[in-house]
């Protein structure tokens, strides 16, 4: 692979959830959560829109749930798709089916720290 030919793997997520962990962690208020979400909506939109004209990508779509639920297989879709040498299992190491849909009072702070 080069950086001429990028291959971006895409996992996107439900805006429902992304407002509902805001609202838990953050404080956010639920009419700001539905605002947020319909922005979030209309975004996602416009960049599968983006995406679908871009003739010099080629794009994995990957299902977040199935991430959660069947990393090995997600991590080796993701290491044939991008035809390199990828640790697979430290991939697999770092999902924690147990943080989906976590609560605020496990998650009192967001983090953008990874997992492992």
């Amino acid at each position: 692979m080069t950086t001429a030919d990028p291959q971006p793997v895409y996992v996107p997520v439900m805006p429902r959830e992304v407002m509902q962990w805001l609202q838990l962690t953050s404080g956010l208020t639920v009419l700001d959560g539905k605002v947020m979400e319909t922005h979030f909506r209309k975004h996602l939109k416009s960049v599968d829109l983006w995406l679908s004209g871009q003739s010099n990508l080629q794009l994995l779509d990957v299902d977040h749930i199935q991430l959660i639920q069947s990393p090995d297989k997600i991590s080796a879709s993701i290491r044939e798709f991008l035809s390199v040498e990828l640790d697979t299992e430290k991939m697999v190491s770092c999902v924690d089916p147990d943080l989906h849909r976590q609560k605020a009072s496990v998650c009192s702070k967001p983090s953008l720290d990874p997992p492992c």
